[in-house]
């Protein structure tokens, strides 16, 4: 029997639980559920005071919110969220911060939602229940305006609104120490917090180009269903078509807040978003520069060391060098693709600090003449950012360069002396800055004509050990001299020039290849480029012979062919080969062809 019952099954019985108790209070323009049973976890603070027959907490709630859409939607103008009666609340510790999410219905991605309260929340003071009540009303109203967009963009402006709702709240100014100390990360950024701080960059937006941009941009975003005629655009279609009504593009913005995130001061409330980043490193500099005579090329980079991902920057420090001259300019040169944008701060000894926008051309250079003794200024900041929306890392350079001698220097080109018409022949050579390799320098190579003097230009760029390299199919005999053409660097030019002398191309055709004794072999052929008249020797020997036997000798036909006949003095292997005897010019080279093997064979 005890193995019997050990075989025994018991099928499994579903208990149901009963659902807690639950009630709903209705303001005018949401309902409010929750459990309302103490012992339970998701049960608020019961306590009613007022004797209402509602608990206090669950009326501060509604009241929080009430006056969340009286803000939004009466005084901002925001379309209401979509909704059959009242907007749906309900409390619960599911998550522990809150949440809005989006419901069933709607029409395409205009949809309803309702908004998950933690319990603990509704103990908080009135406060911090309304910018809790402002954030996740505001996600409601994103929600119903189209429900596809990245959360970056709802985080930032939901947190945006509840900073705008409240301004004296700390929450938002402290989360800025998520995103202000990291400026190489781009605005696009979701992880932690960071996006929430990223409120600062709508913040910016509203000061400088006008109050209700962030309307704007949810109304260019908003999908047809939500507000009939609305372009649903992207997040970056919408912001380019709200500060293009201004006269702005996104590069220029993101410029000028590049300024103003790292220069706090300009935001109305920047003494407030400064107290809430004091200790964060905030002040920390990615990297100091000290300049004597010449900086060399820098480069502002992204977290891993590469260029600056879209919406992205970064701050450098260059100061004067103990031995650099107590007064003296210095120019200052940036050098980025479309969308490259910075500035510069000088921070001076006498007075006080002079902000400067960058200037890029159509060429990508920027450049500024900048006062730099030691006894003028303390530092020079300098700010650069990649201002283009959408793409690829932009590699963003720059460099400062004190007037005198240069720190500059490169070699002359090296490579082979001499080539076949129609081959190309690599040249090379190195460029060094302060006695360092100095990659991704710009070199210019010419080429002059040894005869004619006429040149041409080749461009070549460094790599990382600051050479260049580069082929060249010079068509006559050239000189190459090299010059350094670097926006960032010193002028130099290569202290010598390099002789490639070009020979004439040569073929040969040999026919019979296997020819009886005393019987004639043809050997005829080209050049290339045509030289009519020139000689042409056909020469031959025996195979391991120390010299060549001179045969017939012809002339090159004004079709560039030349043609003569050999007859080979005996039997066996013989080496063939045909030399032009002079170009008669000085543009090439004479040459020879390869030689071919013809075998004399006794006839049967």
């Amino acid at each position: 029997m005890v193995g019997l019952c050990a075989l025994l099954v018991v099928p499994a019985v579903a208990v149901a639980q009963e659902a807690p108790p639950e009630r709903t209070y209705y303001s005018e323009h949401f309902s409010v559920t929750w459990v309302d049973d103490a012992s339970h976890p998701d049960a608020p603070d019961l306590t009613d005071a007022d004797g209402s027959g509602v608990p206090d907490s669950i009326e501060a709630l509604a009241a929080a919110f009430e006056r969340a859409r009286e803000v939004e939607v009466e005084q901002w103008g925001f379309v209401e969220p979509p909704v059959e009666g009242r907007y749906p609340i309900y409390v619960g510790r599911a998550s522990g911060q809150g949440f809005t999410r989006d419901a069933p219905g709607g029409e395409g991605r205009s949809k309803p939602s309702f908004i998950v309260a933690p319990p603990d929340y509704l103990s908080r003071g009135r406060a911090d229940l309304e910018v809790f009540a402002a954030h996740e009303y505001f996600h409601a109203i994103q929600t119903g305006l189209d429900d596809g967009e990245p959360s970056w963009i709802s985080e930032a402006t939901a947190t945006w609104a509840q900073h705008e709702f409240d301004p004296d709240h700390p929450e938002a100014p402290f989360l800025l120490r998520d995103f202000v100390p990291t400026p190489r990360l781009p605005l696009t950024h979701t992880g932690g917090r960071r996006h929430y701080g990223a409120f600062l960059f709508f913040r910016f937006l509203e000061e400088r180009y006008g109050s209700g941009i962030v309307k704007e941009l949810w109304e260019e975003m908003a999908v047809p269903e939500a507000i009939p005629g609305a372009p649903d655009r992207d997040a970056f279609g919408a912001l380019e078509a709200v500060l293009g009504r201004r006269g702005t593009t996104i590069p220029d913005a993101w410029g000028l807040f590049h300024l103003w995130r790292r220069r706090l001061g300009h935001f109305e409330r920047g003494e407030q978003y400064k107290a809430a980043l004091a200790g964060s490193g905030r002040q920390a500099v990615l990297r100091t520069d000290v300049v004597r005579h010449e900086s060399c090329r820098l480069a502002a980079t992204g977290l891993d060391g590469s260029g600056l991902p879209p919406l992205s920057g970064d701050y450098m420090k260059i100061a004067p060098h103990r031995r650099a001259p107590a007064t003296t300019r210095a120019l200052l040169t940036a050098v980025g693709p479309p969308g490259a944008r910075g500035f510069y701060v000088v921070n001076g000894r006498a007075s006080g600090s002079d902000e400067v926008m960058l200037s890029f051309g159509d060429d990508g250079i920027a450049r500024a003449d900048v006062a730099f003794g030691r006894r003028q200024i303390r530092t020079l900041l300098v700010g650069l950012a990649n201002g283009a929306p959408r793409g690829e890392e932009a590699t963003i350079a720059y460099s400062l360069r004190l007037p005198g001698a240069s720190k500059s220097a490169m070699s002359a080109p090296e490579g082979q002396s001499s080539t076949t018409f129609g081959t190309s022949v690599m040249l090379r050579g190195t460029v060094t800055c302060r006695n360092l390799p100095a990659p991704d320098a710009v070199v210019v190579v010419t080429e002059r004509e040894l005869v004619s003097g006429a040149t041409r230009t080749y461009g070549a760029r460094t790599s990382a050990d600051g050479t260049w390299t580069l082929g060249v199919t010079p068509q006559v005999s050239s000189l190459y001299s090299v010059a350094l053409v670097d926006p960032l660097l010193s002028p130099a030019e290569g202290p010598g020039t390099h002789l490639i002398g070009v020979r004439v191309a040569t073929s040969m055709e040999v026919a019979p290849l296997n020819p009886q004794p005393g019987a004639p072999v043809t050997v005829s052929g080209g050049v290339a480029p045509l030289h009519p008249g020139a000689p042409v020797v056909i020469e031959y020997q025996r195979p391991g012979a120390s010299r060549w036997i001179e045969g017939p000798e012809t002339v090159v036909g004004p079709d560039g062919r030349y043609s003569a006949e050999l007859v080979l003095p005996g039997e066996g292997d013989w080496f063939v080969r045909a030399r032009l005897v002079d170009t008669l010019d000085q543009d090439h080279l004479a040459g020879s062809t390869a030689p071919r093997i013809v075998r004399v064979e006794p006839g049967s």
